[in-house]
């Protein structure tokens, strides 16, 4: 069967940051200067590829920094519209399941809505996560990160000549994905990577720092992490733009 996870549209690694993140925290992380109230993000998330597509090429505007590493106005409508898709996708499939109800409430706690500011709050959180790897030597490979994109588009083509509907679609939205942004695939491919070697530094900490856990902590792992992230945020420099 046609695993989405595997579709061309890498960009969509993303979201494995967000499924990490509570949302929880101080409310007045998020200072609401003229910059944050300018954002204007999805009012729907049913179009992922032409949305993400517009997002990339509309000019960047830098909103705050996080330890010296800028967060822009792209970003923040970014992780707002994957997180919500993914969540309204999560949500339609537990729907469409024969589970009893009590076991779709359980489910139904790993896909959350999310507001323009949980979503920059959850870019902070990638910031900081970020600068904590690196302290502590922990890197991706570009060069692996390029070739996960590119083995991602593999899949799908090869799918997509298979007869798979979900595939061909794919298939069919990279394209159009591709000439609204002007990119070339080599081009995309390079991009994504950027975003799966983000995304594969922030897991590879995450599971060090389980890891290293001690056991009587380990059942309470994935809070635990936030924990230990809500900290890295408390001593981070923010600088509002």
């Amino acid at each position: 069967m046609f695993n989405k996870k595997h579709t061309a549209i890498i960009l969509a690694s993303l979201l494995a940051i967000s499924v990490l993140s509570s949302c929880k925290g101080n409310s007045d992380l998020i200072k609401q200067t003229q910059k944050v109230k300018d954002i204007t993000v999805a009012e729907s998330y049913d179009d992922l590829f032409r949305q993400s597509a517009e997002i990339f090429l509309e000019p960047k505007t830098v909103v705050l920094t996080v330890n010296g590493r800028e967060i822009t106005d792209s970003d923040i409508k970014t992780k707002f519209l994957f997180t919500n898709n993914r969540a309204k996708n999560g949500l339609a499939e537990i729907d469409a399941e024969s589970a009893d109800e009590e076991q779709k409430a359980t489910e139904r706690e790993n896909y959350k809505y999310i507001t323009k500011d949980e979503a920059i709050k959850l870019c902070i959180e990638d910031k900081v996560q970020l600068c904590e790897a690196e302290n502590r030597g922990i890197t991706t490979s570009k060069e692996d990160a390029r070739q996960t994109a590119v083995d991602g588009y593999n899949n799908t083509k090869e799918f997509a000549e298979s007869g798979n509907s979900e595939a061909v679609l794919a298939m069919s939205q990279l394209d159009e994905y591709l000439q609204i942004t002007g990119q070339t695939l080599d081009e995309y491919f390079d991009n994504s990577a950027e975003a799966v070697v983000d995304v594969g530094t922030i897991s590879r900490l995450r599971a060090q720092y389980i890891q290293d856990l001690p056991l009587e902590k380990q059942p309470n792992a994935n809070e635990e992490y936030q924990k230990f992230v809500d900290e890295l945020v408390k001593k981070a420099k923010i600088e509002w733009k």
